[in-house]
């Protein structure tokens, strides 16, 4: 089975993916592409045509006013799912009693800001830590100021009318990185509007499945949201990036190019993160509680500031540390776990499919149900976990010690074969040092050795008798 390119009418394709990433590539999206099938002897059979473009519609269809089907490319998965989702069902008994309790297990404040919950519109500002000292600039840092002062005082000499020249500009000491970034500002969800109460839930659960894009941020790809007392799916979409993207993390996201290609093709897909944000507060205002499990990820790439908030990872992470609300929780525990140790229900399985967002919703829903149905069976799984992380705590700190040890005594060996190789050249140079010396000095004997032989003797008689009688008698005088 083979797919054709309208567009190019010769070029043909195994897979609907394929042709997808041609019609991307070359813009030949919108002519819409053939199925076709090859028969027995050889050729290829069109089964069906299909259109994305209201130009290609027959003339039919336009006397009477209808548009042509949107058709999604076959092999193209536009839902995320890897199985059959299974969610906890509520009796309308249930509800109001669910309800009050999940407004009684809201964060406070501090909880969320130490777990990284942006509460203010504008960024907040970068303060040390108390614990730290402030960190001193190193010299490469110090040096490279005092050559931009120099650069600023020889551009302030040079003449008002003769542009800086390139190799002593400022510009030449930063890079295109060292550019800040834009500030990413967040909205706080609106009040509740009177018009819109028949729309607005009381508690909603969502998941958002993200992408990297240009600048290093991530962005919402995918977007989630069910009613959280009746489950009921309010949105499941995926979202355009408002900037190219860069990693589309597949094996997490379980997004591809080709399907989010295809989903906005098909009218499936929101405009950038705004429409996203616009969708969820059509069902969410204010006095809406907002459910999921490390919800701060997915309120940063909605930009949304919510004051009602649960989520199950602070939730279980708290009934295991019971710590005080400013203080960071120690460990997280990941909704794949959690979903099976309370539920004991199998999640991402998807391998590199990647995660179902509409799946991990539902699962953080459950886990949140099921947290505030048996806070006693919840009490007890906390004092497990703790005593397992404890533990677990305790064998990681005695391996941390036995490596230290390994290195020091490592250390301490390296040291003990240095000095002695040290201490063993040193000798070996002694050794050299004496050996030359007994070679120069044997080499001077030798010298005056020979020195020695080469002088004669001759007899008393050939000798010149001297004048000076004091000078005692010789048998013989030695002559060169």
């Amino acid at each position: 089975m083979t797919f054709k390119c309208m567009k190019c009418k010769s070029k043909t394709f195994n897979s609907a993916e394929a042709l997808a990433a041609h019609q991307a590539a070359l813009g030949h999206g919108q002519e819409g592409y053939e199925h076709c099938e090859r028969l027995n002897d050889g050729n290829l059979t069109i089964i069906n045509r299909y259109y994305t473009s209201s130009k290609n519609s027959t003339s039919g269809d336009k006397h009477r006013g209808h548009r042509p089907a949107r058709h999604r490319d076959p092999g193209v998965r536009l839902d995320l799912a890897t199985h059959k989702r299974t969610f906890t069902v509520l009796s309308k008994e249930e509800h109001g009693f669910l309800h009050d309790k999940l407004l009684a297990a809201c964060h406070l404040s501090a909880r969320l800001q130490a777990q990284g919950y942006r509460l203010t519109v504008e960024p907040p500002e970068k303060k040390p830590r108390k614990d730290r000292p402030p960190k001193e600039k190193s010299p490469k840092d110090k040096d490279a100021e005092v050559k931009i002062q120099e650069v600023k005082q020889l551009d302030a000499k040079l003449p008002q009318n003769k542009p800086p020249d390139k190799k002593t500009s400022t510009n030449s000491s930063k890079s295109s990185n060292d550019k800040p970034k834009e500030p990413i500002f967040f909205f706080h969800t609106p009040q509740s509007v009177p018009r819109r109460s028949f729309q607005t839930r009381k508690a909603i659960a969502l998941d958002c499945e993200m992408v990297e894009v240009m600048g290093g941020q991530d962005e919402v790809a995918f977007f989630s949201a069910v009613d959280f007392l009746t489950g009921e799916v309010l949105i499941h979409k995926y979202v355009q990036p408002t900037k190219r993207v860069v990693h589309w993390r597949t094996q997490v996201s379980g997004i591809t190019p080709m399907a989010m290609n295809a989903a906005a093709r098909a009218g499936q897909a929101l405009l950038g993160w705004k429409s996203a944000q616009q969708a969820l507060w059509k069902y969410a205002d204010a006095d809406t509680v907002l459910i999921g499990h490390c919800l701060n990820n997915d309120l940063k790439v909605l930009r949304i500031i919510h004051p009602k908030i649960v989520d199950s990872a602070i939730l279980s992470s708290e009934a295991v540390f019971n710590l005080a609300p400013d203080v960071s929780l120690r460990r997280i525990w990941a909704l794949k776990l959690v979903t099976k140790e309370f539920l004991n229900r199998a999640i991402q399985t998807g391998g590199k499919r990647g995660h179902d967002c509409l799946e991990d919703a539902y699962s953080a829903r459950d886990v949140v149900i099921w947290c505030l149905r048996n806070p006693d069976k919840l009490m007890v799984w906390a004092q497990n976990a703790r005593a397992e992380h404890e533990a677990k705590m305790e064998q990681l700190r005695k391996e941390r010690e036995a490596r230290a040890q390994e290195e020091k005594e490592k250390a301490e060996k390296e040291k003990a074969e240095k000095e002695k190789a040290e201490k063993e050249k040193a000798e070996k140079e002694k050794a050299e040092k004496e050996t030359n010396e007994k070679m120069k000095e044997s080499e001077i004997l030798e010298k005056s050795g020979n020195a020695n032989s080469s002088a004669k003797v001759v007899p008393l008689e050939s000798c010149q008798v001297l004048d000076n009688p004091e000078l005692p008698a010789e048998p013989g005088c030695l002559v060169s």
